[in-house]
């Protein structure tokens, strides 16, 4: 690619690392800030110290070197729900001037909308990456009118104003456009995945291994909400027998309970399995490791990590039509992409257990392009170029 000015650069989300429980945009921001530190940018994360109910162990108000990323923490006092952190605007007010270019992640949160009316006040160029929160039936499906109204007071003005907006597939860009907001310019730069990690069978749970030993499975791995739609996803297991499911996730909303309901109800107990937790380190690796496929049925995602998690771990994958993740399978050819309703699922489970060669070259194909494309060096290579491009837009010659 061509040569990128040396930048400075100040990502502002909500929660970081080491808060894991928030899923994806938590290893995605940090993956993105690390890979741009390396390239030899000056890289900043402001964000907070909230881990759930709790606070992250880690120093308030100054600067944590991580992974070469100038990480600062600010503390949210109340209005924890709003991520509220007063410390943090005032950090931001002094030192904005000092940034290229601010990156919010989320919206409907007080940092990001903060960060984007002090950028906007002082002229510095803003990118927002809405992290798929801005889709008709993510809005309808919870607090409509909360959001609705944070829309109409706050997050039209942040994006409708911005540099630009990141987006990690076109169908994220489709779902934007849908709720009537006016986009200036669009950034669409997918996510890119770790290589797998070495793991010993003997630091992994016991939990784990009791449902590893149970014979073949396929995986579904993410937060258990009912964005996930896994309960469509037992369901189809109805349709197909013998095949065993692992389900394996943090908490979300009592969810777990609704999950574990319907397979008794369905009486599948003798064939999933759900690890109702976080689940990380080698328990992750040695889910991925021995699973015959892994299955992301979403309703709505931006992107869907853990598909590219499994494309580098050499798994074909079933991907919902409605997850960004779903343009990098059909584009690579290394998985079923399928409504996610329990007979489509149904059908798309089939096939990939009626076809092992098809299968076995679809998982080919898969790590081909997750270690080839999809590694965090290019990808913040390609963010790199957007800001430049997006900061001092081309002239056009009459």
């Amino acid at each position: 690619g061509r040569l990128v000015p040396y930048m400075k650069i100040l990502h502002v989300t909500p929660s970081y690392l080491p808060a894991i429980r928030y899923g994806g945009p938590i290893w995605s921001v940090h993956g993105l800030a690390k890979a741009q530190a390396a390239l030899g940018h000056d890289v900043h994360v402001y964000t907070t110290n909230i881990d759930g109910p709790g606070d992250s162990d880690v120093p308030v108000g100054k600067i944590v070197n991580m992974d070469g990323v100038k990480v600062t923490y600010f503390q949210s006092p109340k209005l924890r729900r709003l991520v509220w952190a007063p410390k943090m605007a005032k950090a931001l007010k002094s030192a904005i001037l000092d940034f290229d270019i601010v990156h919010t992640h989320s919206v409907y949160l007080w940092p990001t909308t903060a960060a984007a009316r002090i950028a906007r006040r002082a002229g510095v160029p803003y990118v927002v990456a809405p992290r798929g929160m801005l889709w008709k039936s993510v809005i309808e499906e919870r607090s409509k009118w909360i959001k609705t109204a944070w829309i109409a007071a706050f997050e039209k003005k942040n994006i409708e104003r911005a540099t630009a907006i990141h987006v990690t597939a076109d169908l994220e860009a489709e779902k934007i456009s849908e709720i009537g907001l006016k986009i200036s310019q669009i950034i669409k730069q997918p996510n890119a995945v770790n290589a797998p990690n070495a793991f010993d069978m003997k630091d992994v749970s016991v939990d784990v291994v009791r449902a590893i030993a149970c014979g073949d499975y396929f995986l579904s791995l993410g937060r258990l909400s009912w964005k996930k739609n896994n309960i469509a996803l037992i369901r189809a297991l109805k349709e197909v027998p013998n095949l065993r499911l692992i389900i394996a996730g943090n908490e979300e909303d009592g969810h777990a309970l609704e999950l574990s309901n319907e397979i008794k109800k369905l009486g599948l107990d003798t064939r999933i399995t759900l690890i109702a937790r976080q689940v990380s380190g080698a328990d992750k690796e040695a889910l991925f490791a021995k699973s015959q496929a892994f299955v992301l049925p979403s309703l709505s995602e931006n992107m869907g990590n853990t598909v590219l998690e499994a494309m580098a771990r050499k798994t074909p994958v079933i991907v919902s039509r409605h997850a960004g993740v779903m343009e990098i399978v059909q584009l690579h050819d290394c998985g079923y992409i399928c409504d996610p309703t329990p007979n489509d699922l149904a059908r798309a489970l089939k096939a990939l257990i009626g076809n092992p060669v098809t299968a076995r070259q679809m998982a080919e194909r898969g790590e081909n392009a997750a270690r080839n494309i999809y590694n965090w060096p290019q990808i913040a290579h390609a963010m790199c170029e957007a800001y430049a491009a997006a900061v001092s837009p081309k002239k056009v010659n009459p």
